[in-house]
């Protein structure tokens, strides 16, 4: 077949209302256990929520380590108001990807190659855009999702989190985000390196935090 004709001033395909750092397609995030992977992934629903807010099929969340409770707690920490609950589905059980936004949160994320080839997730399993929230392989100083290499191959963008620093409920901290593929070529760093930080303080069960991003010619 043709190839399609390419348009010099399309954007870029960003995520909305995470430019710069998350493509509006497979994200594939990963870093070690406690480093911060859920806290993103409620950041960016929250991020996504503001920048469409008449999105009706809005975010749906895949939690496979966390509780009910925990995330209820982190959410009302981003100040999560109605506006954002009512556009938010919640679920611990395996599949079922048809929002506008699908996040994937911890072991599905590990699992997904054990039962599907990379065309099937990229064309039948996932609908809109996707957040997959993984470990990172236990070799030393792996910035990679564990497992199956063939995962990443799907991905627009590929992303360590360095969670070394992040904050505490009474301490102040940050969260680094790391390049290790871009498959668009808009993040304008190479691989390993910086590509945002997260910068957040705890105060009075809340969490005050912003987002520096590498890249913010394109904005």
């Amino acid at each position: 077949m043709p190839l399609p004709t390419h348009d010099p001033t399309t954007p870029p395909p960003w995520l909305p209302g995470m430019e710069g750092i998350l493509y509006n397609g497979i994200n594939w995030l990963a870093g070690a256990p406690g480093c911060g992977k859920t806290w993103i992934g409620l950041i960016a629903a929250k991020h996504y929520l503001t920048a469409q807010p008449h999105d009706t099929s809005g975010v749906q969340y895949n939690d496979h380590e966390s509780s009910a409770h925990r995330m209820s707690e982190r959410a009302h920490a981003l100040d999560f108001t109605d506006a954002y609950t009512n556009a938010f589905t919640y679920r611990t059980s395996e599949g079922g990807y048809y929002n506008s936004l699908n996040i994937i949160d911890t072991a599905d994320g590990a699992n997904l190659m054990t039962t599907h080839n990379p065309r099937e997730i990229e064309h039948d399993t996932f609908c809109g855009s996707n957040i997959i929230l993984d470990h990172t392989a236990r070799t030393t100083g792996s910035r990679h999702p564990a497992g199956d290499k063939r995962k990443t191959a799907i991905a627009d963008a590929v992303i360590y989190i360095d969670g070394e620093h992040i904050w505490t409920r009474h301490r102040p901290g940050h969260i680094t985000l790391h390049m290790i593929k871009d498959r668009h070529g808009y993040m304008d760093c190479t691989p390993g390196q910086e590509l945002a930080r997260i910068t957040a303080t705890p105060q009075d069960g809340k969490l005050n935090y912003q987002i520096t991003r590498n890249n913010e010619r394109h904005y």
